[in-house]
C-alpha cells in the first residue's frame, strides 16, 4: 500500500519502487442513506516505464506529488496524445455530454517539460485520479 509521500525522499523512493512495474490502484466507495448501503470498488492496473533516477527527481521537483498516493498524478505524466480513458469511461462521458473532461483532466506540460512515466493504464483512468466517476454514477442511479 502506497500512501501519500511524507517528503521528497519518500516520493523518490516510491517512484523508484514503481519504475518498470505494474501496480494496482484500488478505490473503494460506499454509498449510505438511512437504511441503504451500497459498497463497491474499482481496480485499475497502471504500468510505469523504467525510469532513470534523474527522471524521477525531475518529476518530483517539477510536479510536487507530495499530495498524491504513490507519489504521482496520472494527469501529469501520460505519453503525448494518449487517451487514458477506458471504453466505459468514454461512453459515460458521451452519455452525459462531457467528453471535454478527458482533456480538462490532463494537465498541460509545465515549463515545456514532459516527463512520461506511465506506459499503460488498464481500467479506469478516473479511478487512478481518485474516483471512478462512471461507476459512482451507475451506482447512484440504482441507489
Amino acid at each position: 500500500i502506497l500512501n501519500k509521500p511524507a517528503d521528497r525522499s519518500d516520493a523518490i523512493a516510491m517512484l523508484t519502487r514503481l519504475s518498470g512495474r505494474t501496480h494496482m490502484v484500488i478505490t473503494a466507495v460506499c454509498l449510505l442513506a438511512n437504511d441503504k448501503i451500497d459498497c463497491f470498488d474499482d481496480r485499475t492496473e497502471v504500468t510505469f516505464k523504467t525510469l532513470t533516477h534523474t527522471e524521477i527527481e525531475n518529476y518530483v521537483d517539477i510536479f510536487k506529488p507530495l499530495d498524491k498516493a504513490g507519489a504521482y498524478g496520472a494527469q501529469d505524466c501520460l505519453p503525448p496524445g494518449f487517451n487514458p480513458c477506458s471504453q466505459g469511461e468514454i461512453a459515460f462521458l458521451q452519455q452525459i455530454g462531457k467528453t471535454d473532461l478527458i482533456n480538462k483532466s490532463i494537465h498541460e506540460v509545465k515549463s515545456g517539460i514532459r516527463i512520461t512515466i506511465i506506459d499503460e493504464i488498464k481500467g479506469s483512468y478516473f479511478n487512478v485520479m481518485g474516483l471512478p466517476l462512471h461507476k459512482v454514477y451507475e451506482h447512484l442511479k440504482n441507489f
